[in-house]
């Protein structure tokens, strides 16, 4: 049993903690970062490494390959996309000179007077001009704001360190906090903790493969109906699934204007409709269950209120840790459960 002085020690260690983490809240950033990215990919590191390879090879096998991929967007989707959104501001001016007028009966006059005032387009096309002063903006925020900007890079440039770093000893670091544990508590620990890593794990990695998946799936599904803008919606509408359902609305709200915007003809509208609702099912059947499983349970509204939550209290840094957090306190809960059910407070018949 804890006595009262062991329990104002873990107190006072855990308040100290918390006070620490505000405190240096701007610095710890990319270090979570980097420690999110390295416990995604210590799986496929480990599966290089059971091959043969050292630790330190397979871990500059992964940063080739991530180098490659970015390379590859940099040189080829890049492009695609910036002459995707160079359309943006015909598709403003459509709407203000097609979809505006036609909403007049039910917004009223003053409300579409007060949306004529606003021009979208002039502004949009205001800062494309100022695009090409942006190294002088750069050279201005340099002279303002040095060490800000400095301290940007330097957190930017720590990311892959730091996750290199961590990927090579993962191993060495998880045995040394393993053997820092209460000799008494070491099994209780232990099992809450794989069971916090096998929900976590199985959440981040299998979102992400479902994210990429549905991105293909949405790229493919609006090329075949010849949308211009295919991949800049496909991108947008696959990276936002993170949040459940978002994607999907996303999607067809932005892409089904689209469409209706190049063609004037509601069929691609609803092609758009079966393509996003095509992929949904998919998710629902088949991508979630294969790539993230039943045991994952952190439900959509746990998910979407964790990341919220997380981004109101400590920012960035927040919605890094809305997640890990979550899946820990659901574990914690279904610990707490079950020592509920098997005690007597909860059947009194056990006591008796």
């Amino acid at each position: 049993m804890i006595n009262d002085s062991q329990r104002w020690f873990w107190l006072m260690l855990f308040a100290l903690s918390l006070v620490l983490f505000k405190l240096l809240s701007p610095v710890l950033a990319p270090f979570l970062l980097a420690a999110l990215l390295a416990y995604i990919a210590d799986p496929v590191v480990s599966w290089i490494e059971s091959s043969g390879a050292s630790r330190t090879l397979a871990v500059i096998i992964i940063f080739v390959v991530v180098l490659i991929l970015l390379l590859f967007s940099l040189l080829i989707l890049l492009p695609l996309l910036g002459r995707q959104l160079a359309q943006v501001p015909d598709h403003i001016a459509w709407l203000q000179g097609q979809v505006i007028p036609l909403l007049r009966p039910y917004l009223g006059e003053q409300v579409i007077n007060e949306i004529a005032q606003i021009d979208v387009l002039a502004s949009i096309q205001q800062h494309w001009q100022q695009a090409g002063d942006v190294m002088l903006q750069l050279i201005q925020q340099v002279t303002q704001s040095g060490a800000h900007l400095i301290a940007w890079m330097v957190n930017m440039l720590l990311v892959p360190v730091v996750s290199f770093y961590l990927l090579r000893d993962w191993d060495v670091l998880i045995n040394r906090v393993h053997g820092l544990l209460p000799r008494d508590k070491e099994a209780l620990i232990s099992s809450l903790v794989m069971e916090s890593h096998g929900v976590l794990g199985a959440f981040m990695r299998g979102q992400l493969l479902v994210m990429l998946v549905l991105t293909m799936l949405y790229a493919l599904g609006l090329y075949w109906i010849g949308l211009d803008s295919f991949l800049l919606l496909a991108v947008v509408s696959g990276v936002v699934s993170f949040v459940p359902y978002l994607g999907l609305l996303v999607g067809v709200v932005f892409a089904g204007i689209a469409a209706y915007m190049q063609y004037e003809t509601m069929l691609p509208v609803i092609q758009v409709l079966a393509i996003f609702g095509l992929a949904q099912i998919i998710e629902m059947v088949v991508l979630t269950p294969y790539f993230v499983g039943d045991r994952v349970g952190l439900h959509p509204v746990v998910v979407i209120f964790s990341i919220m939550a997380g981004g109101e209290l400590l920012g960035f840094m927040g919605i890094l840790l809305a997640l890990p957090v979550a899946a820990v306190i659901l574990v914690l809960l279904r610990s707490i459960k079950r020592h509920y059910l098997q005690s007597a407070v909860y059947d009194s018949s056990e006591s008796g």
